[in-house]
């Protein structure tokens, strides 16, 4: 009787993870289909003239964005993330591309480009934006958390420029030149 009972227990465990598998398999395809038009897109993102099809552009961005939902542990995931991030930010969507890169370096803070994601945040809020408050937030906290990376030495710049005006930043530019001649 233990024997048919300990039977039916291992019958019913194999069926449930011969159907976990079922279910993996399932999404592995989905996954790699999704990952297939993705690619697709991608290649049709380029006009033969070398611009951004900005309709196609917006078709890859929410493809980008429901595989991220989809398969937010695929390895893809954070630098779809992060293309979507740099399209938003190259039309010109500030607020969107800040939330973008945001996740990356988040959600994603072993992710390569999850550095350079904050950075951007900094770049965005300074040029894009022109919120210098917010911009000098970002560049700090870059600095404290990547003290070793190499972007490091452009947020101590643009920290340092923050709130100069442009005469300035050409004077001191001129000035920097002028020490760097050599004497004739």
């Amino acid at each position: 009787m233990a024997l048919k009972q300990s039977m039916k227990k291992l019958i019913k465990l194999s069926m449930v993870i011969i159907g976990m598998m079922a279910v993996n398999g399932c999404t592995d395809k989905k996954k790699t289909d999704s990952v297939t038009q993705i690619e697709a897109i991608e290649k049709k993102t380029i006009t033969k003239d070398l611009e951004m099809d900005v309709k196609v552009a917006d078709q890859l961005v929410a493809e980008y964005l429901m595989f991220a939902e989809k398969y937010p542990k695929a390895k893809e995931t954070p630098d779809y993330i992060f293309k979507a991030a740099e399209i938003t930010n190259g039309k010109q969507q500030y607020t969107d591309a800040l939330t973008l890169f945001e996740r990356v370096y988040t959600k994603y803070p072993k992710y390569r480009r999850a550095p350079e994601s904050m950075f951007l945040c900094g770049f965005i809020n300074e040029t894009g934006k022109k919120d210098l408050v917010k911009a000098g937030e970002y560049y700090k906290k870059f600095i404290d958390t990547y003290p070793e990376n190499p972007l490091r030495k452009d947020a101590e710049a643009s920290l340092k420029n923050l709130n100069k005006s442009p005469e300035e930043l050409i004077r001191e530019f001129e000035k920097m030149n002028k020490e760097t001649e050599p004497a004739s």
